[in-house]
């Protein structure tokens, strides 16, 4: 299941497999104080809302 969230110009999402894992990553540096954190980034200018969530994952789901 793939879940879209959007926070002013931060997009990205939440990856939860069937056996109901989480997709997280630890932030370089621990930015901002975050241990671990969801994938999720600036879009790239002229970029669409739903691509910039999904490029965060690396490639959009079929």
């Amino acid at each position: 299941m793939l879940m879209l969230a959007v926070k002013g110009m931060t997009y990205g999402g939440v990856v939860i497999k069937a056996a109901g894992r989480l997709l997280l990553r630890e932030p370089k540096g621990h930015y901002d104080g975050y241990v671990w954190t969801f994938p999720k980034g600036k879009p790239e200018p002229s970029e669409p809302e739903v691509e910039a969530a999904f490029g965060r994952f690396g490639k959009r789901p079929a």
